[in-house]
C-alpha cells in the first residue's frame, strides 16, 4: 500500500540532493533574459558572447534545414545508402543537438527553463551511446476510465533526444487517411459528424489498452528508421532513471487506483513502453499506427485518435464484421504488442460520445457538446488557475513586490488554458456557449492590469500550450 507519511520525506531529500536543474539563478547569479522564439531564455553572458551564441544558434539552424533536406531527398529517391550514412550521423551532429536543445529548453516551464549556456553544452556534451544519467522525476495520475498512467517530468537532456527522434522521424512518417492526431480533435470530431449525415449510423467505439505501456524496445528498433541508442536511451523509458515527485505534487485526492500500488509499482510502470510526457511518444505511436493493415472500404469509415477509434457504417452487420477484423489488425501492430478493447457499439440516433464530445440526434441532425465531465474538468481547471490571478489584481496587492509579473503570468497561463479548450472543441455547436463568462473575465483583469491584449498574447509563453488530449481528459 502506498504510504504517504512514510515515502514523502525520502522523496524531498533525493529530489533536492539530485539537483535536477543546474540554474544559476537558484545559486545567487546575476542572469539576464534573451527570448528565442517566444520564449524567454535566461543567461549570464556578457553582450557580445549572445551576441555570438545567437549568431552559431541561427547558423546551426540553417545547418540543420540542409542536412534535413538532403535525408528528405535520399527518401524520396529510395537511395538506402545516402539515408544510412545521414542517419548515422545525425546524432553526433553538433548543429542538429544544438537546433533541438533551443528547441527542447522552450518546452520547459519558464521556472525550469536552463540558462542559455546549458543548451551550448548539450550540444557539445550529449551522447546516445549509453543511458542519459539526467533523472526523470514522475507522478502517477488516474484514468477516467480506471487504471494509472504514469506521467514524466523529463529534463533539458531527455527533451533534446527526444526532439532528436523527432526530427529523425518526420521524414518517414506518412500518416494514413483515418488518423487525425496531428489534424488535431475538432478535425476528428468534424469528419464524424460528417459521416454520420453520410449515412454511416452504426458505430464502434474502441481503444487501445494500456498503449503506452505497450510498446517494446525491440519490437521498437526493428520498426523505427531511427539509430538504436535513440531508441533505447530516448523512446522507451526502460533505461531512465526515474524518481518519484513529492507526494504532495500528486493533488489533493490520491484516488484508490493509485493508493492501491507501491512506489516499487508505480516506478516499474514508469519504465515501461514510451513515457507520458515525452515530446517524441505522439509521433512514435502515430508512426506504428500508420503501418495498420486497413483497406479503404466505402461502407465503412475508420477515424482514429492517438488510442481511441470510432469505426462507422451503413449496417450493423457490417460494423460488427469490420470490428473483428480491426481488433486483429491493432493487435498486428508494429512496435508492441497492443490488445484493441470495444467499448461500445449501437445506432448513432441513441447518442455517444468519443473523444470527449458527446453526439447526440436532433431533429434529423446530429447535435455535439463537450461531454459533461470534460465541462466539469474545464471548470475545476478554470478555477484552479484564476486562483493564481484576482489575488493580485486588487489595488492594495498589486502595489507588492512582484505582485505584477506573477498577476501577468498568472493571467497568461489562464488565457492560454481557454483559447486551447476553445480551439479544442471548436467542432461543438455554438461552441462559445459552454465556455460562458470566462473570456469575459479574462478581459476584466487584462484591464485591470492595464495591458493591451497584444501583450496579453505576448505574454503566453510556448511551455503553456499544451495537446488538445490535456482538454478532454476529463472523459
Amino acid at each position: 500500500m502506498l504510504d504517504k507519511s512514510c515515502q514523502r520525506s525520502d522523496v524531498l531529500v533525493h529530489c533536492t540532493a539530485v539537483g535536477w536543474f543546474h540554474d544559476s539563478r537558484r545559486r545567487g547569479g546575476k542572469m539576464g533574459e534573451v527570448k528565442i522564439d517566444g520564449a524567454v531564455f535566461p543567461h549570464s553572458m556578457s553582450a557580445s558572447a549572445l551576441k555570438a551564441a545567437r549568431k552559431t544558434i541561427e547558423q546551426a539552424r540553417i545547418s540543420t534545414k540542409s542536412l534535413m533536406e538532403k535525408l528528405q531527398k535520399s527518401i524520396a529517391s529510395r537511395d538506402a545508402i545516402a539515408q544510412k550514412g545521414i542517419l548515422a550521423a545525425l546524432p553526433s551532429n553538433k548543429d542538429i543537438l544544438l537546433t533541438c536543445a533551443v528547441a527542447a529548453n522552450k518546452t520547459l516551464k519558464p521556472k525550469k527553463r536552463q540558462p542559455l549556456e546549458s543548451c551550448l553544452e548539450v550540444a557539445n556534451s550529449l551522447s546516445f551511446d549509453k543511458p542519459l544519467s539526467e533523472i526523470v522525476p514522475v507522478y502517477p495520475k488516474p484514468k477516467s476510465g480506471g487504471g494509472v498512467r504514469m506521467i514524466h517530468d523529463h529534463g533539458l537532456h531527455h527533451r533534446t533526444g527526444q526532439k532528436l527522434v523527432q526530427l529523425f522521424l518526420s521524414p518517414f512518417f506518412k500518416p494514413r487517411s483515418f488518423q487525425y492526431t496531428y489534424k488535431g480533435v475538432h478535425a476528428a470530431v468534424s469528419e464524424v459528424r460528417k459521416r454520420l449525415q453520410m449515412g454511416y449510423v452504426y458505430i464502434g467505439r474502441y481503444d487501445i489498452k494500456s498503449f503506452y505501456g505497450s510498446f517494446h524496445d525491440r519490437k521498437l528498433s526493428s520498426t523505427l528508421p531511427v539509430p538504436q541508442g535513440l531508441v533505447d536511451y530516448v523512446a522507451v523509458g526502460r533505461h531512465m532513471k526515474v524518481k518519484m515527485k513529492s507526494v504532495n505534487r500528486w493533488g489533493d485526492n490520491v484516488s484508490p487506483s493509485i493508493a492501491s500500488l507501491s512506489f516499487g509499482d508505480l516506478l516499474s510502470a514508469a519504465c515501461r513502453g514510451i513515457p507520458h510526457g515525452s515530446t517524441c511518444s505522439p509521433l512514435v505511436s502515430s508512426y506504428c499506427m500508420s503501418q495498420l493493415r486497413w483497406p479503404a472500404m466505402p461502407e465503412l469509415v475508420l477515424v482514429n485518435y492517438a488510442d481511441d477509434f470510432l469505426l462507422m457504417g451503413r449496417s450493423m452487420q457490417l460494423l460488427q464484421k469490420a470490428g473483428q477484423v480491426l481488433v486483429a489488425a491493432v493487435g498486428n501492430l508494429p512496435g508492441g504488442q497492443f490488445e484493441l478493447v470495444c467499448k461500445c457499439t449501437g445506432e448513432a440516433k441513441d447518442g455517444f460520445s468519443f473523444l470527449g464530445h458527446q453526439f447526440r440526434s436532433e431533429g434529423g441532425c446530429f447535435k455535439v457538446r463537450p461531454t459533461e465531465r470534460n465541462l466539469e474538468h474545464f471548470w475545476k481547471k478554470f478555477l484552479d488557475l484564476d486562483q493564481h490571478v484576482w489575488p493580485y489584481v486588487y489595488p492594495v496587492n498589486l502595489s507588492k513586490k512582484d505582485a505584477f509579473p506573477l498577476a501577468v503570468e498568472g493571467l497568461a497561463r489562464l488565457a492560454a488554458f481557454v483559447q486551447g479548450w476553445r480551439a479544442a472543441f471548436s467542432a461543438c455547436d455554438d461552441p462559445d456557449r459552454w465556455i460562458g463568462d470566462a473570456p469575459k473575465q479574462i478581459g476584466e483583469y487584462r484591464k485591470a492590469l492595464g495591458i493591451s491584449s497584444h501583450e496579453l498574447e505576448a505574454s503566453i509563453d510556448p511551455s503553456m500550450i499544451v495537446p488538445d488530449e490535456f482538454y478532454f481528459s476529463g472523459g
